[in-house]
């Protein structure tokens, strides 16, 4: 077996075939959308032997991310070439995050000595008109780029705030990049800010399109205005507006996160979960 690079194309195209056969409610509602998607993504490699692709992997921002084998086999060999490219690609001196690992690698990853770090549920939803009511008086517009700084304060100040978020995800770097990343990809029509009645930012909700569908990416409400419906009055406003042109909306949550409850009284139904394994620096 040997390594070889991906062009984005040819990425593309075997990542869709494997969502494709692997999760097919995750697929968009046309084979065009995703191969669009996913020929955004770079630093991609195949596991090649005789020719035939056995699998593949992206290493972005020291993670890696999208692993997978072609066909579905637990084929150890492959996923070791794999796992040590990954390592060959990546900064040996920081972390590596697996990320969004299926469970078929759960123990190719802890026999390597990677350790569990976070799992995720994707959730999705049938969208409805709901009827949204609010106690407070706040207001919503839309968001634009140029709000920022404005999230940056917001996502800051919930989070850290919040007794669920590791120390990383409560540093204001870490939004400052991320936010960057997420304004350039949202759905405008469905990311709102809430003010309050002297027009202070006081909550957000950013949706994005994944793989042809809303994706709602973050609810934030700052720490002074939690618990008073907000968040509610929010998504609700997100699925009312966007049932006029989608069927379905969809979501990552962790299984430790109160919100999960919120997400379940909208309708949200559980899908796979997803892991997050880390593996330390090498020595």
């Amino acid at each position: 077996m040997k390594i070889v690079p991906a062009d984005e194309k040819s990425f593309a195209k075997y990542y869709t075939l494997y969502r494709a056969l692997s999760d097919p409610i995750w697929m968009p509602r046309n084979i065009d959308e995703a191969l669009k998607l996913y020929e955004k993504f770079h630093n991609g490699f195949f596991v090649v032997d005789h020719k035939e692709i056995k699998g593949g992997a992206i290493v972005e921002e020291n993670w890696c991310g999208l692993p997978y084998l072609m066909p579905f086999v637990d084929t150890k060999e492959v996923f070791d070439a794999l796992f040590f490219e990954v390592l060959r690609k990546s900064d040996e001196s920081k972390s590596i995050m697996f990320y969004g690992m299926p469970a078929i690698f759960l123990p190719f990853l802890e026999d390597k000595g990677c350790r569990y770090h976070d799992s995720e549920m994707n959730m999705m939803a049938a969208l409805k008109p709901f009827k949204r009511t609010s106690k407070e008086a706040i207001r919503l517009r839309t968001i634009a780029k140029e709000d920022h700084a404005i999230l940056v304060d917001l996502y800051t100040k919930a989070y850290q705030a919040s007794p669920l978020q590791s120390l990383r995800r409560k540093e204001r770097a870490f939004y400052e990049k991320r936010l960057d990343e997420q304004l350039k990809d949202f759905q405008k029509e469905y990311s709102f800010i809430a003010l309050d009645n002297q027009d202070r930012p006081i909550a957000a909700a950013l949706v994005s399109l994944w793989q042809g569908y809303p994706f709602l990416l973050d609810i934030v409400v700052h720490p002074k205005a939690q618990n008073k419906g907000i968040g509610s009055f929010m998504l609700a406003t997100i699925m009312d507006e966007a049932v006029k042109s989608y069927d379905y909306i969809r979501l990552n949550v962790t299984h430790d996160n109160p919100a999960k409850k919120l997400y379940e009284r909208y309708g949200f139904q559980p899908m796979k979960p997803t892991f997050t394994y880390k593996l330390n620096p090498r020595k």
